[in-house]
Protein backbone atom coordinates (compact mmCIF):
# COMPACT_ATOMS: atom_id res chain seq x y z
CA UNK A 1 0.00 0.00 0.00
CA UNK A 2 1.34 3.48 -0.87
CA UNK A 3 -0.96 5.50 1.50
CA UNK A 4 0.21 5.08 6.08
CA UNK A 5 -2.89 4.29 8.08
CA UNK A 6 -3.65 4.90 11.65
CA UNK A 7 -4.52 2.10 13.66
CA UNK A 8 -6.26 2.03 17.46
CA UNK A 9 -5.71 -1.50 19.21
CA UNK A 10 -8.95 -1.99 21.51
CA UNK A 11 -8.40 -5.16 24.03
CA UNK A 12 -8.24 -5.27 27.79
CA UNK A 13 -5.60 -7.77 27.82
CA UNK A 14 -2.11 -5.81 27.96
CA UNK A 15 0.08 -7.75 26.45
CA UNK A 16 -1.96 -8.89 23.95
CA UNK A 17 -2.38 -5.10 23.08
CA UNK A 18 1.52 -5.34 23.16
CA UNK A 19 2.12 -7.74 21.00
CA UNK A 20 -0.37 -7.15 18.42
CA UNK A 21 1.99 -3.38 18.09
CA UNK A 22 4.68 -4.35 17.99
CA UNK A 23 4.08 -6.86 14.94
CA UNK A 24 2.28 -4.06 13.11
CA UNK A 25 4.39 -1.95 13.61
CA UNK A 26 6.68 -3.89 11.54
CA UNK A 27 4.30 -3.12 9.17
CA UNK A 28 5.92 -0.20 6.37
CA UNK A 29 2.06 1.24 5.77
CA UNK A 30 1.24 1.91 9.46
CA UNK A 31 2.18 5.23 10.97
CA UNK A 32 0.83 5.71 14.02
CA UNK A 33 -0.65 3.28 16.81
CA UNK A 34 -3.34 4.20 19.29
CA UNK A 35 -3.92 1.74 22.58
CA UNK A 36 -7.52 1.63 24.42
CA UNK A 37 -8.25 -0.54 26.90
CA UNK A 38 -12.19 -0.61 26.61
CA UNK A 39 -14.79 0.96 24.24
CA UNK A 40 -14.60 3.86 25.74
CA UNK A 41 -11.04 4.76 25.87
CA UNK A 42 -12.36 4.02 21.92
CA UNK A 43 -14.37 6.64 21.64
CA UNK A 44 -12.20 9.32 23.47
CA UNK A 45 -9.52 9.01 20.69
CA UNK A 46 -11.98 9.28 17.77
CA UNK A 47 -12.65 12.44 19.74
CA UNK A 48 -9.56 13.73 19.47
CA UNK A 49 -8.36 12.11 16.65
CA UNK A 50 -11.43 10.89 14.17
CA UNK A 51 -10.53 12.14 11.11
CA UNK A 52 -7.38 10.63 11.20
CA UNK A 53 -7.86 6.83 12.53
CA UNK A 54 -8.41 4.60 9.28
CA UNK A 55 -8.49 1.54 10.88
CA UNK A 56 -9.47 -0.04 14.61
CA UNK A 57 -8.97 -3.50 15.79
CA UNK A 58 -11.83 -4.22 18.61
CA UNK A 59 -11.63 -6.55 20.91
CA UNK A 60 -15.52 -8.37 21.41
CA UNK A 61 -15.04 -8.50 25.15
CA UNK A 62 -13.94 -5.70 26.81
CA UNK A 63 -15.19 -4.64 30.32
CA UNK A 64 -17.71 -1.38 30.55
CA UNK A 65 -17.77 -1.25 26.36
CA UNK A 66 -17.75 -4.36 24.70
CA UNK A 67 -16.81 -4.29 20.96
CA UNK A 68 -20.33 -4.24 19.28
CA UNK A 69 -22.03 -1.58 21.36
CA UNK A 70 -18.45 0.46 20.54
CA UNK A 71 -19.17 -0.01 17.14
CA UNK A 72 -23.13 1.40 17.63
CA UNK A 73 -21.82 4.02 19.25
CA UNK A 74 -18.68 5.16 16.92
CA UNK A 75 -20.98 4.91 14.02
CA UNK A 76 -23.32 7.41 14.93
CA UNK A 77 -20.45 10.25 14.35
CA UNK A 78 -17.90 8.19 11.79
CA UNK A 79 -19.42 5.82 8.91
CA UNK A 80 -15.50 6.00 7.04
CA UNK A 81 -13.22 4.22 9.88
CA UNK A 82 -12.91 0.35 9.18
CA UNK A 83 -13.65 -1.89 11.83
CA UNK A 84 -11.45 -5.63 12.84
CA UNK A 85 -13.47 -7.87 15.00
CA UNK A 86 -10.74 -9.73 17.37
CA UNK A 87 -12.02 -12.52 19.02
CA UNK A 88 -10.74 -16.57 20.19
CA UNK A 89 -13.30 -18.07 17.93
CA UNK A 90 -15.47 -18.26 15.12
CA UNK A 91 -19.39 -18.91 16.65
CA UNK A 92 -22.23 -18.42 14.49
CA UNK A 93 -23.59 -15.36 16.63
CA UNK A 94 -20.82 -13.26 16.78
CA UNK A 95 -20.79 -14.17 12.74
CA UNK A 96 -24.48 -13.36 12.90
CA UNK A 97 -23.87 -9.83 14.90
CA UNK A 98 -21.38 -8.67 11.94
CA UNK A 99 -24.56 -9.53 9.56
CA UNK A 100 -26.37 -6.58 11.98
CA UNK A 101 -23.29 -4.15 12.36
CA UNK A 102 -21.17 -2.53 9.76
CA UNK A 103 -18.16 -4.47 10.53
CA UNK A 104 -15.74 -4.38 8.15
CA UNK A 105 -13.18 -7.89 8.94
CA UNK A 106 -12.60 -10.51 11.27
CA UNK A 107 -9.46 -11.61 12.97
CA UNK A 108 -8.64 -14.60 15.04
CA UNK A 109 -6.52 -13.76 18.07
CA UNK A 110 -4.46 -16.81 16.91
CA UNK A 111 -4.14 -15.58 13.54
CA UNK A 112 -0.43 -15.72 12.25
CA UNK A 113 1.44 -12.49 11.21
CA UNK A 114 0.84 -13.02 7.62
CA UNK A 115 -2.92 -13.09 8.10
CA UNK A 116 -2.73 -10.28 9.95
CA UNK A 117 -1.04 -8.54 7.39
CA UNK A 118 -3.11 -9.80 4.59
CA UNK A 119 -6.72 -9.08 6.15
CA UNK A 120 -5.49 -5.40 7.01
CA UNK A 121 -4.67 -4.77 3.83
CA UNK A 122 -7.94 -5.95 2.46
CA UNK A 123 -9.39 -4.19 4.39
CA UNK A 124 -8.38 -0.66 3.62
CA UNK A 125 -8.27 -1.74 0.40
CA UNK A 126 -11.23 -3.53 -0.50
CA UNK A 127 -13.49 -2.19 2.45
CA UNK A 128 -13.52 -5.59 3.75
CA UNK A 129 -12.00 -9.06 4.35
CA UNK A 130 -13.84 -12.21 5.23
CA UNK A 131 -12.81 -15.58 4.66
CA UNK A 132 -14.23 -18.20 2.63
CA UNK A 133 -14.86 -19.96 6.13
CA UNK A 134 -16.32 -16.89 7.68
CA UNK A 135 -18.96 -16.24 5.13
CA UNK A 136 -19.96 -19.70 5.39
CA UNK A 137 -20.36 -19.05 8.84
CA UNK A 138 -22.12 -16.30 8.17
CA UNK A 139 -24.55 -17.38 5.65
CA UNK A 140 -25.30 -20.37 8.13
CA UNK A 141 -26.87 -18.10 10.56
CA UNK A 142 -29.06 -16.29 8.13
CA UNK A 143 -30.21 -19.71 6.81
CA UNK A 144 -30.89 -20.84 10.16
CA UNK A 145 -33.00 -17.20 11.26
CA UNK A 146 -31.65 -17.85 14.87
CA UNK A 147 -30.33 -14.52 15.47
CA UNK A 148 -30.84 -12.48 12.29
CA UNK A 149 -33.82 -11.14 10.61
CA UNK A 150 -35.66 -11.33 7.20
CA UNK A 151 -33.13 -9.59 4.55
CA UNK A 152 -35.27 -7.29 2.00
CA UNK A 153 -36.50 -8.55 -1.23
CA UNK A 154 -34.66 -9.80 -3.71
CA UNK A 155 -33.38 -7.30 -6.70
CA UNK A 156 -33.03 -8.05 -10.14
CA UNK A 157 -29.37 -8.06 -11.42
CA UNK A 158 -27.95 -7.29 -14.42
CA UNK A 159 -25.37 -10.44 -15.70
CA UNK A 160 -22.64 -7.76 -15.38
CA UNK A 161 -23.65 -6.49 -11.86
CA UNK A 162 -23.90 -10.21 -10.89
CA UNK A 163 -20.46 -10.89 -12.51
CA UNK A 164 -18.68 -7.99 -10.22
CA UNK A 165 -21.01 -8.32 -7.29
CA UNK A 166 -19.23 -11.89 -7.03
CA UNK A 167 -15.84 -10.74 -7.79
CA UNK A 168 -16.39 -7.80 -4.69
CA UNK A 169 -17.33 -11.32 -2.51
CA UNK A 170 -14.05 -12.52 -3.47
CA UNK A 171 -12.23 -9.94 -2.50
CA UNK A 172 -11.43 -8.68 -5.59
CA UNK A 173 -10.11 -4.89 -5.69
CA UNK A 174 -11.57 -2.37 -8.47
CA UNK A 175 -8.29 -2.98 -10.71
CA UNK A 176 -8.56 -6.73 -10.48
CA UNK A 177 -11.87 -6.62 -11.21
CA UNK A 178 -10.91 -4.45 -13.89
CA UNK A 179 -8.44 -6.82 -15.34
CA UNK A 180 -10.81 -9.84 -15.19
CA UNK A 181 -13.47 -8.89 -17.11
CA UNK A 182 -11.57 -6.39 -19.76
CA UNK A 183 -13.10 -3.28 -18.78
CA UNK A 184 -12.02 0.14 -16.15
CA UNK A 185 -11.52 0.26 -12.98
CA UNK A 186 -13.80 3.62 -13.40
CA UNK A 187 -16.31 1.85 -14.87
CA UNK A 188 -16.41 -1.21 -12.24
CA UNK A 189 -16.76 1.75 -9.24
CA UNK A 190 -19.82 2.50 -11.88
CA UNK A 191 -21.17 -0.60 -11.25
CA UNK A 192 -20.66 -0.53 -7.69
CA UNK A 193 -21.93 2.72 -7.22
CA UNK A 194 -25.10 1.36 -8.95
CA UNK A 195 -25.19 -1.82 -6.89
CA UNK A 196 -25.09 0.13 -3.77
CA UNK A 197 -28.30 1.82 -4.96
CA UNK A 198 -30.51 -0.86 -5.80
CA UNK A 199 -29.29 -3.05 -3.06
CA UNK A 200 -30.07 0.05 -0.73
CA UNK A 201 -26.30 -0.34 1.10
CA UNK A 202 -23.54 1.99 1.94
CA UNK A 203 -20.34 0.20 0.96
CA UNK A 204 -18.38 -3.16 0.39
CA UNK A 205 -18.89 -5.05 2.98
CA UNK A 206 -22.95 -4.11 2.69
CA UNK A 207 -22.57 -5.96 -0.68
CA UNK A 208 -21.56 -8.79 0.70
CA UNK A 209 -23.83 -9.32 3.11
CA UNK A 210 -26.63 -8.43 0.81
CA UNK A 211 -24.77 -11.52 -1.40
CA UNK A 212 -25.47 -13.66 1.83
CA UNK A 213 -28.51 -12.94 2.26
CA UNK A 214 -30.09 -13.22 -1.19
CA UNK A 215 -27.75 -16.71 -1.84
CA UNK A 216 -25.58 -14.92 -4.39
CA UNK A 217 -22.56 -16.69 -2.87
CA UNK A 218 -22.93 -19.98 -3.56
CA UNK A 219 -21.27 -23.39 -1.44
CA UNK A 220 -21.00 -26.45 -2.16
Amino acid sequence: MNTKINIIIADDHDLFRCGLKKILTGFDFVNKIYEAEDGIDVLSILEKENNFIDVIFLDIRMPNLNGFETVKKLRKFNTKVKVIILTMVMQENVMAQMLKEDINGFLLKNSSKEQLRETLERVVETGHCFTEDMIRVMHQAYVNKKYVKESKSYIKLSGREQEILELICKEKTAQEIADKLCISPRTVEVHKKNLMEKTQTKNTVGLVLYSIRNGIIQFV
